[in-house]
């Protein structure tokens, strides 16, 4: 689950939230400005001093909006453990998708050879004129059929090797 990139995103919009709910809760405090003032009165005198200058919430404690955060962190909470199970799932699934493949093509490795030696079989008893050339031909045709197929069931291995990859998160090295 570390690996995923759609998942670290929510975990970062989760820690953006927290933030923001941080600031709304420092957002209790009302805003202050603080200076110097000078104003120059008609009457050609200049009057200098401090200036001071704040809100005092009367009617507004900001309690909405650190409402809609709290629940906007919840919500996200809840979509990242939607995500975390949805992630799970699609490992399970690629990694027996890619269990079935690899053992489809553990059989045809193991049938290209029987294949091989019926042919060969076949052309001896078509030599002995116990077989003829159609027998030949459909025997070399199914063998043609295997290797076809094998390569079939290669590409579905390596296509289920990808995408468990990419349910993962990472890519697998490439085996020898």
């Amino acid at each position: 689950l570390n690996n995923r990139v759609d998942l670290a995103m929510k975990r970062q919009e989760i820690k953006i939230f927290e933030q923001s709910m941080t600031m709304a809760r420092l957002g209790m405090v009302p805003e202050m400005e603080a200076g110097f003032n000078t104003e120059h009165e008609p009457d050609g005198a200049h009057v200098k001093g401090p200036a001071f200058e704040t809100e005092i919430p009367v009617f507004d404690h900001k309690q909405a909006d650190r409402l809609r955060v709290k629940f906007q962190i919840e919500f996200c909470r809840n979509e990242l453990t939607a995500m975390e199970s949805q992630a799970r799932l699609e490992v399970r699934l690629a990694y027996h998708q890619l269990i079935s493949t690899r053992n489809i093509v553990e059989t045809y490795l193991e049938a290209i050879p029987v294949q091989r030696e019926i042919v060969k079989e076949t052309l001896y008893h078509y030599n002995y004129m116990l077989k003829g050339v159609y027998d030949i031909l459909r025997t070399k045709q199914e063998e043609i059929n295997v290797r076809q197929e094998y390569i079939t069931s290669l590409r579905d291995y390596w296509i289920a090797r990808a995408e468990l990859g990419h349910a993962v998160g990472k890519i697998f090295p490439a085996m020898p």
